[in-house]
């Protein structure tokens, strides 16, 4: 997958070719009439061309940067190494336009901010909780087979794709993962 920095960069030098002004920041979703276009469905290049053909003229372009620092209670005490070395570096990438009263969205994270949003998740329990609920660790297969049917889950469902902020994704993945899923799907 490409990073975010990759994408945003993309997106600003084909805005640039195409005579879109690029507005710095997304509009804010559930404020109106929207839709997310996933970017299994329908690629970057697909989406700008959209929006130079619909977007009047206009291109929302917002990239986030990893400060762990800033979200619910996390502590770089016991984030992993290889994600403390991606503080400041772009995680997500938000592209927007709109046409006919309807914001178009289209957004990507980097897959390390989608580990570190697992990694938030579980050490947000208890290690009481972890050790009293631990059953016995699953193969890598099912570890992954698993794992994979609860992503297609969480991302199938509108509400987690239109939670603007990670904290808020983050919250709706813990709300929507079963509390008997072990930690290693998680």
């Amino acid at each position: 997958m490409t990073e975010p920095a990759q994408l945003a960069h993309a997106a600003a030098e084909f805005a640039a070719r195409n005579s879109l002004t690029v507005i710095p920041a997304a509009p804010h979703h559930d404020a109106g009439p929207e839709v997310v276009i996933e970017p299994k469905a329908l690629d970057l290049p697909g989406f700008l061309t959209l929006a130079a053909q619909l977007g009047g003229g206009m291109l929302y372009l917002e990239t986030s940067r990893f400060n762990p620092d800033d979200e619910d209670d996390s502590g770089d005490d016991e984030l992993p190494e290889h994600l403390l070395k991606r503080k400041g570096q772009a995680c997500c990438v938000t592209v927007a336009f709109a046409a006919n009263g309807l914001v178009h969205f289209w957004e990507s994270d980097a897959d390390w901010y989608q580990e570190w949003l697992a990694h938030e998740f579980v050490s947000s329990r208890s290690p009481a909780q972890r050790e009293r609920d631990e059953p016995a660790r699953p193969s890598d297969e099912e570890r992954a087979r698993l794992a994979g049917e609860l992503v297609d889950k969480l991302l199938a469902d509108p509400e987690f794709r239109a939670a603007k902020q990670r904290g808020e994704r983050l919250r709706y993945a813990k709300a929507a993962i079963p509390a008997d899923t072990h930690d290693w799907i998680r």
